[in-house]
């Protein structure tokens, strides 16, 4: 899954972060029993990984998409020609390499922004390299992808393309990692190289830097707050504990 680490109050909260209308078909058989329908991509018949294309071949171009998403975003964009156009993503979820899961994806976001880019490929990234076998963690930087940039208070149009950014994560589904998922999660960070735990712990802070400048600029547009985070009942516990200590 796409995780979003932020700091709230001294723990770090954990958000799966997922389209919020994306439709899904499964125990799909694969075309011709073709392997490279695994984790490939369909709009208007055209495959991004093409049929004849090398194991190799396959496994160079997917450490580029993994590095930069956005590869994925600008695909399909070019390949759309109407608003009706399907964008269709093949997942690599079966033991029994015959089958697999068929989604319906949105449409990426509307204007090209980099930052938004390379979320709406990190996205499809996430659903179709999950496996029943193998779980795929993605962890977000707001930073990595650009989007703190977006915020900065002296880059000019910081409204406008703001209001771009607020727009098309309303779109997304922001949902708080209950303490099973959780532990799962830390698992997976614990496996990682020592180091790894130190730049998880920093994504978590300046995540939440700038979810506070987003926060700000919502509220000065919408006179409202984003719709997310929602915490777990446990974290309101853990977190109102906190507070408590403090003020004591």
């Amino acid at each position: 899954m796409l995780i979003l680490p932020m700091k709230v109050k001294g723990i770090i909260v954990n958000l799966q972060i997922s389209f919020k209308t994306v439709k899904k078909e499964e125990n799909v058989l694969l075309q011709e029993h073709n392997p490279n329908f695994l984790g490939n991509f369909e709009i208007n018949r055209i495959h991004y990984f093409g049929s004849d294309m090398s194991k190799e071949e396959q496994e160079r171009m997917e450490k580029t998409l993994k590095l930069h998403p956005e590869i994925l975003t600008d695909f399909v964009r070019r390949c759309l020609e109407t608003k009706q156009d399907k964008v269709i993503v093949y997942s690599q979820n079966y033991k029994e390499k015959d089958f697999c899961t068929k989604y319906y994806a949105p449409h990426p976001p509307k204007r090209g922004n980099l930052a938004l880019d390379k979320l709406y490929g990190k996205l499809l990234n996430d659903l179709r390299l999950n496996t029943e076998d193998k779980k795929y963690h993605s962890f977000l930087s707001f930073e990595k992808i650009g989007l703190k940039e977006e915020f900065m208070q002296e880059k000019e149009g910081i409204v406008r393309e703001g209001v771009d950014v607020l727009e098309y994560l309303e779109t997304l589904q922001f949902t708080t990692i209950d303490d099973w998922h959780d532990r799962t999660v830390q698992n997976q960070i614990q496996m990682r190289p020592k180091k790894f735990l130190a730049i998880y712990q920093e994504m978590a802070r300046q995540n939440s830097k700038t979810y506070i400048k987003m926060n700000r600029l919502h509220q000065q547009i919408y006179a409202t707050q984003p719709s997310w985070p929602k915490l777990t009942e446990q974290q309101k516990i853990y977190i109102k504990a906190i507070d408590t200590r403090k003020a004591a």
